[in-house]
């Protein structure tokens, strides 16, 4: 039915000329590029809706949310192994939760209007284009993070230091040091200091065996000077 080529349901209501994207929509975005992107299909839906309030505050929170959730994965200490389920399907159950619970009545009555649906491959690709900008972001925190990061240590014979960071284990710089104390490095009165950190299952060992060096040689990683070997 139509009035003056305006589109109107059966009880004379006009058909909304604008598709909304449904709530499972926003899940798939989430999925595909963090809560941030769940939130731009939030965000895209209530500027349809005419609610830029509303927009300005589903862009607002979902990228609050984004950053809190990569402080968080930042934390987690190197040598603890999660699940990347763990991240993945609380913060899909949350934006579907969250979308269902904010937009689910509005959509429902755009449907029961006549109003059609956006394609959930939309949402995808906005979760696509969102993905390596997150991606970006998350190396280069980890990297800033990692770079300023205390090592931990190990004291072996009073003398010998083992200090491990990265993706390096306590199991890592143990094996290091009972190495070194049984070739008599760490024996000596003297000792020394080593330093190991692992990225990508590449291990990189620093060390300094003569007393004072740290003053004179190296370069700082973190608060422990070392000589790369």
């Amino acid at each position: 039915m139509t009035t003056d080529d305006i589109p109107v349901d059966d009880e004379g209501r006009s058909i909304p000329a604008y598709a909304l994207y449904p709530v499972k929509a926003v899940a798939w975005a989430t999925f595909f590029g963090s809560p941030l992107a769940g939130g731009i299909v939030m965000a895209i839906n209530y500027g349809r809706l005419g609610r830029p309030g509303a927009k300005r505050n589903a862009l607002l929170w979902s990228a609050l949310a984004t950053a809190a959730l990569f402080t968080v994965i930042f934390l987690i200490p190197d040598d603890l192994s999660i699940p990347h389920s763990v991240f993945y399907i609380p913060q899909l159950a949350a934006m579907y939760a969250i979308a269902h619970s904010l937009q689910g009545p509005a959509i429902k009555l755009h449907r029961e209007r006549g109003g059609s649906l956006a394609s959930v491959w939309r949402a995808v690709g906005v979760g696509c284009v969102c993905g390596p900008f997150i991606l970006g972001g998350m190396v280069g925190g980890a990297h800033v993070v990692d770079f300023n990061k205390p090592a931990a240590v190990l004291k072996f014979n009073h003398h010998g230091e083992v200090y491990y960071s990265g993706q390096a284990a306590k199991e890592d710089a143990q094996f290091l040091g009972e190495t070194l104390t049984a070739k008599g490095i760490f024996g000596t009165s003297s000792g020394g200091s080593v330093y190991v950190k692992a990225s990508s299952h590449k291990y990189t060992i620093s060390f300094v065996l003569v007393e004072g060096a740290w003053g004179s040689y190296g370069e700082t990683r973190g608060s422990h000077p070392v000589l790369v070997a």
